[in-house]
C-alpha cells in the first residue's frame, strides 16, 4: 500500500513496527521473552523466545467504545484514540517466525490492517481476525 510511512523501534525487550498514514496508524509489538525450560518445550507458542504483545490502531477519531484516549501519542499530532489486542499478535509472531523472521510479513499484515480499518471500515474483532488469518495468504 503506497503512501504509508514505515517506522520501527526497539525498547526494553520490545520490538515495534508502525505504519502511519493520513487517517491514523497501526502498530505491531512483539516482546523478546527470556527462554525458560517450559518455553523451550513450547517453541510453537514462543518461537525463538518471541511473543506477540499488541496489534492496535491509533486514530484521531473514536471508532469503538473500548478505546482509550491519549493526548501524547507519538504517531498523531493531536488527540489519539487507541485500541489493540494481543490475540492477533500471537498469531502474527508465529507467521513471522515461519517466514524466517522476515519483517515483510509484519509490514504486509500492518498495511492490510490499516486498509481494513481506515479505508474499508472493518471494525469488529471477528472481521479483523479473519483478515489476518495466518493460515491463509493475505
Amino acid at each position: 500500500m503506497t503512501g504509508l510511512e514505515r517506522i520501527t523501534a526497539e525498547q526494553h525487550g520490545m520490538r515495534y513496527w508502525v505504519v502511519k498514514g493520513l487517517e491514523g496508524a497501526v502498530q505491531v509489538a512483539f516482546a523478546q521473552q527470556p527462554v525458560t525450560q517450559w518455553q523451550a518445550l513450547e517453541d510453537d507458542m514462543f518461537p525463538g523466545g518471541w511473543t506477540g504483545r499488541d496489534l492496535g490502531i491509533h486514530s484521531p477519531t473514536s471508532f469503538r467504545s473500548d478505546e482509550s484516549m491519549h493526548g501524547d501519542c507519538p504517531f498523531l499530532p493531536d488527540l489519539c484514540f487507541y485500541t489493540g489486542s494481543s490475540l492477533p499478535a500471537f498469531d502474527l509472531v508465529r507467521q513471522w517466525a515461519a517466514a524466517g523472521y522476515d519483517d515483510e510479513v509484519i509490514w504486509r499484515a500492518a498495511e492490510l490492517y490499516y486498509r481494513a480499518v481506515f479505508i474499508d471500515g472493518l471494525l469488529t474483532d471477528a472481521e479483523l481476525m479473519e483478515l489476518l488469518d495466518v493460515e491463509g495468504e493475505p
